[in-house]
């Protein structure tokens, strides 16, 4: 290694230099786009080589998410506590309103 080139993005280090840019999105959570308004459920959040490769050119980290259409995709849009939303509100599966899911019943959109 040359003093000009940096060591590699470990995946415990691009966590903790990325983190505010990933924001409260953590697999399995639904959340609200404050820029388009799109509604998803992250699939999985990437760090160092694992962001790399998922998203296809150099990045410490990356997002994989699922749209109420189906469509999954994977970014690295940060995420912006003013416009962004958490949605505790919606089901992970179908995201739909969770007051309209049975009690203890399955997801209406998978039965």
């Amino acid at each position: 290694m040359t003093s000009t080139s940096k060591p590699a993005l470990t995946a415990e280090r691009a966590r903790h230099v990325h983190r505010r840019r990933v924001g409260p999105r953590r697999p399995g959570g639904v959340y609200t786009s404050g820029t388009d308004g799109e509604t998803y459920v992250v699939l999985a959040v990437h760090y160092g080589a694992d962001a790399r490769a998922a998203l296809g050119h150099p990045m410490g980290w990356a997002v994989t998410v699922r749209t109420a259409d189906g469509r999954e995709r994977t970014h690295c849009t940060p995420w912006d506590p003013r416009r962004d939303r958490v949605r505790g509100d919606l089901c992970p599966r179908c995201l739909g309103p969770l007051r309209r899911h049975p009690p203890g019943g399955p997801c209406p959109a998978r039965v």
